[in-house]
């Protein structure tokens, strides 16, 4: 290989005349001495592969040297000064393999500059004095996030493809910290995907869902009704399908401050009082098995809790796989007891009826 050719494949490092010329001038005794192996030749001359192995060798050579100078990592930086200053101790196999080595180090490196770097830039949420909210945005944190609390994100497959739906826009991860510590993992679904002709495509881009809220093993994670209506605020949620909200009535319809006082009048059915909150596009239903509850005490995990939601064929569909209450359940109320008809179609006063 001529010097001309060295010369070009370092590319255009800021080195000084004698410097480069000094390198230029090694590289090119060592690869003249691999060519010279009679393993390394054939017929034609020097084999294909061996010329590309040294094209290749070369231009990490001139990676080396940017990475002594620029890298971010103080310690890929003292490993390329080191490569650099063992080029002439060295014959040029060990030289490739070295280089190679250099740049599958820096490679690791530079990923990790870059996940801590969007890490560090995801959004913190303070919900309480110990209580928060931190945005997964790397794969490192959300593995860490799935050792601790022993999920199928541990695994790096998975969370890799999480994380590439995350960067993509059509989930979010948020880690629940308890005092710092790490105390849950939820999954807001921002977009909905379909597939067409191989080509991805994205509706109901206005569509934000909780879809998991869970601690360890999957368990779901225990909240208070304030907390967990503040994390819906927050985060601008507006459908949930998660365990954790459904257990103490933490639904988008109580956002509303005109619809969360006063609290309905009971419709009773036996032993059981149901409490309906109605608006043009949803419906929740809290059941209670005691007598009269205290305003204080409905948003409690004492109380059963029913979501529905009205969707573009007018009918209501269950939207929380946890309802106490069925659609079919609904319909015999509606059926069989007393107002609870009436309950189902009231609507706030500033709502059209549907």
């Amino acid at each position: 290989m001529k010097h001309r050719e060295v010369d070009k494949l370092l590319q255009n490092q800021d080195l000084p005349h004698c410097e480069r010329q000094k390198l230029i001038n090694r590289l090119s005794k060592t690869i003249e001495h691999n060519e010279q192996h009679p393993q390394n030749r054939d017929g034609r001359g020097v084999r294909q592969s061996v010329r590309k192995l040294e094209r290749t060798t070369i231009k990490h050579v001139g990676s080396a040297l940017r990475f002594s100078k620029n890298h971010a990592d103080p310690q890929i930086r003292h490993k390329a000064k080191e490569f650099l200053r063992s080029i002439p101790h060295h014959s040029f196999p060990t030289l490739a393999t070295r280089a190679s080595s250099l740049m599958g180090i820096a490679r690791k490196a530079s990923r990790r500059l870059k996940e801590q770097s969007r890490q560090k830039n995801g959004r913190r949420i303070a919900l309480t004095e110990t209580l928060s909210l931190e945005e997964v945005r790397s794969l490192t944190l959300l593995q860490r996030v799935g050792k601790r609390l022993r999920l199928c994100v541990s695994d790096y497959s998975t969370a890799r493809n999480d994380i590439e739906d995350v960067l993509d826009g059509y989930e979010e991860l948020w880690v629940v910290r308890y005092q710092e510590e790490i105390a849950g993992l939820m999954r807001v679904r921002c977009n909905q995907r379909t597939w067409a002709r191989r080509v991805r495509r994205v509706t109901d881009a206005d569509s934000r869902k909780i879809t998991e809220c869970n601690g360890c093993d999957n368990a779901p994670l225990v909240l208070c009704h304030d907390v967990a209506l503040k994390i819906l605020k927050c985060l601008q949620i507006n459908q949930i399908d998660a365990e954790t909200f459904a257990l103490v009535g933490a639904f988008p319809i109580f956002l509303d401050d005109n619809i969360k006082h006063p609290i309905p009048e009971p419709i009773c059915d036996g032993t059981k009082r149901h409490y309906v909150w109605r608006t043009n596009n949803h419906v929740v239903i809290a059941t209670s098995k005691k007598h009269r509850v205290e305003s204080n005490k409905i948003f409690s995990s004492k109380v059963q809790w029913s979501y529905f939601l009205l969707n573009n064929q007018n009918d209501w569909d269950e939207t929380v796989c946890t309802n106490h209450l069925d659609l079919g359940k609904v319909m015999n109320l509606i059926l069989e007891v007393p107002g609870f008809d009436q309950a189902m179609k009231k609507i706030r006063s500033n709502s059209t009826n549907v």
